[in-house]
């Protein structure tokens, strides 16, 4: 499986570096994945400049189901990115990825519940060079809890330049856990450019 991983990081390395650039040396870009797609269910792969994706969705509307009330995924706009484990390969290495977490699925069962949500950054060769992760509620006591909830922010910042990084609640990465929801990616382009 680490194998598979690593065969898929170095496929979209190889794919990321054709793309055309999306972000200047040092600069930060957010993307919220609105009107991207004009279906309510797409798969996302290439269709952000500069940005190749693997196992990312995106909804529209962006709808985290509640045993008692559905609420959105999404900060700004209506549309979020959903995925079972993400991979992002970037053009231009980054030094800092963040985005906005939901769950897919928001219970409402007398427990206060949350779960981390891993990042981790690889350089251009495929070696993990960063790593990193923060809560993210799945669960709330009363409904009350359940209608205070936003989006958490976990972000990832790295001394050395990433060109991959993955999105996943299990610690050790698998696109095949349990799902979840997306939304303003945001990350900064190291200014030293392209890794040799």
């Amino acid at each position: 499986m680490k194998m598979l991983h690593r065969l898929a990081i170095f496929v979209l390395l190889c794919f990321t570096f054709v793309r055309p650039a999306c972000a200047a040396p040092g600069k930060k870009t957010v993307i919220d994945f609105d009107n991207l797609f004009p279906e309510a269910e797409a798969s996302l792969t290439d269709e952000i400049r500069g940005l190749s994706f693997e196992g990312v969705y995106v909804f529209t509307p962006a709808v985290v189901r509640g045993s008692t009330l559905t609420l959105s995924a999404a900060t700004s706009g209506e549309s979020a990115a959903s995925s079972f484990g993400a991979i992002i390969g970037f053009k231009k290495p980054v030094t800092a990825v963040s985005a906005r977490f939901s769950p897919s699925f928001l219970a409402v069962n007398g427990v206060s519940s949350f779960r981390d949500m891993y990042i981790v950054g690889y350089d251009a060769l495929g070696n993990e060079v960063a790593s990193g992760s923060g809560p993210v509620r799945f669960s709330a006591e009363t409904h009350e809890q359940a209608t205070m909830f936003s989006p958490a922010l976990v972000e990832l910042v790295s001394a050395v330049p990433m060109s991959v990084v993955t999105f996943d609640l299990d610690a050790v990465f698998s696109n095949g856990g349990s799902r979840f929801l997306f939304d303003d990616l945001t990350f900064r382009t190291s200014p030293k450019g392209h890794q040799k």
